[in-house]
């Protein structure tokens, strides 16, 4: 066997990591690839921008938990570095407390004031339609509404995660994609309109998370490990809290570094601009995700050889997810310009074909994104969260701002070269920098 010739358990769990990575991202690709076509024809162009609006809108209720899913995710990765089975069971119980009591007051505070928020605003329509309005701003409402509801079901996989188990949290996934994408066709074959396939579509790997929970604690080495009122230690809340919070800051730069074109092109040039960055961005998003879930497994792997003082692995894995990033990432970016004309309109239609100005900016943001994940993996292993905090909502805000002004008078390729220049470039700098300064420090 394969697994055999990997002598490191921590290897081990990477490499099992990377290929149930691949599979995952695999799935979610085809899926991509296979539903756009169909969801484009059934909904429209405007109402598919919509569609892309939501979820990209979604991406940022990902930082609904406020980090404590992560901080979760450090707190278990110290314990199984430093050997320690007293408090694994103290802190699951302890944030999925937080959690859940979080996402009650969100939810609250969302169905008190939803009302007055001005979701109209998210997007323009080139037909001035009541009922188009209507049901985009119910269908980002309900989809809201059911991905914060599903938060605490999802804590599962930052368990997982924390235990390097990372293959186990790519299978859950790919399970859920194929959920979501049964699901996409179901809501087109019953036409079932807007709102349920926004909702369908969000809620499928929760239903794969919640199964899976019952499932694995359940068993009986991980019973006494179960969430219970009587392991919720208020010591530990200022431990999850403080590492949640800084990484809720950088998720949140991430998130806003992601989604913001999508929004700003929405609302400064309109939702049909947005089908064609759209599908652009997924594309380049596919290789993207591909990376990223290759080296997740590398995220608790680099915080057990922190605590274990390993500079020696850390050094060596870094330069190889690096060059391998690089060689993943150049060459998908050359086929990418060469034949991303050709591939979207055979794909989606002509409908959203990109210039080729907007192909060559999208294949340079896809070499500088893969540079900055192998950083960050590194960075969020080693608790490293402030510096990408504070530099990256910076670097978001200030992108932000340069995009809305050069997308009044540019357009859709101002909005994308300003982020471009500023959120990634700039950050590929700053975290370089951070990264010379810990490993002098191991």
């Amino acid at each position: 066997m394969i697994f055999n010739k990997i002598k490191s358990q921590r290897d081990k769990g990477i490499f099992k990591g990377i290929v149930t990575g691949i599979l995952a991202k695999s799935i979610t690709i085809v899926s991509g690839l296979v539903t756009i076509p169909f969801t484009l024809e059934y909904l429209g162009v405007e109402r598919f921008g919509v569609w892309m609006t939501i979820t990209g809108l979604v991406s940022f209720l990902t930082l609904s938990d406020f980090g404590l899913g992560i901080g979760l995710q450090n707190a278990l990765t110290r314990c199984y570095g430093n050997d320690d089975k007293v408090n694994p069971k103290i802190y699951i119980s302890t944030s999925y407390f937080l959690v859940s009591v979080l996402i009650v007051f969100i939810l609250f505070c969302f169905l008190v004031s939803h009302s007055y928020v001005p979701f109209d605003r998210l997007f323009k329509f080139n037909v001035n339609s009541q009922d188009l309005y209507s049901e985009s701003i119910m269908a980002v409402k309900l989809s809201c509404i059911a991905f914060i509801a599903c938060i605490p079901i999802n804590l599962i996989e930052r368990v997982l995660v924390g235990y390097q188990k990372n293959y186990l949290a790519n299978l859950l996934l790919c399970l859920g994609r194929v959920l979501g994408l049964f699901f996409i066709f179901i809501s087109i074959y019953f036409d079932l309109g807007l709102y349920l396939l926004s909702v369908l579509f969000i809620v499928s790997p929760s239903i794969v998370y919640f199964v899976y929970t019952i499932f694995y604690f359940s068993k009986v080495e991980n019973r006494e490990m179960c969430p219970s009122i009587y392991f919720i230690r208020t010591q530990h809340f200022k431990d999850v809290i403080s590492t949640g919070g800084w990484n809720f800051l950088a998720q949140f730069s991430f998130a806003l570094k992601e989604n913001m074109p999508i929004l700003i092109i929405s609302s400064l040039v309109g939702v049909a601009q947005v089908s064609t960055f759209a599908v652009t961005q997924r594309i380049i998003g596919a290789v993207l995700m591909f990376i990223n879930v290759s080296l997740q497994s590398l995220w608790p792997a680099y915080g057990e050889a922190f605590y274990k003082r390993d500079k020696a692995w850390i050094t060596k894995t870094l330069k190889r997810s690096i060059v391998s990033v690089l060689i993943i990432s150049l060459s998908s970016s050359i086929i990418f310009v060469l034949f991303g004309k050709l591939i979207i309109d055979i794909w989606a239609g002509s409908e959203v074909v990109p210039s080729f100005t907007l192909l060559m900016l999208c294949a340079f943001w896809m070499v500088l994104s893969s540079i900055n994940i192998a950083l960050t993996m590194l960075l969020n292993g080693t608790n490293n969260f402030k510096s990408q905090a504070t530099y990256g909502v910076a670097l978001v805000i200030l992108g932000s701002f340069f995009s809305y002004r050069f997308g009044i008078d540019v357009g859709m390729i101002g909005v994308v070269l300003s982020f471009i220049l500023i959120s990634e470039l700039s950050r590929t700098i700053v975290f370089s920098i951070d990264i010379r300064r810990l490993l002098r420090n191991i």
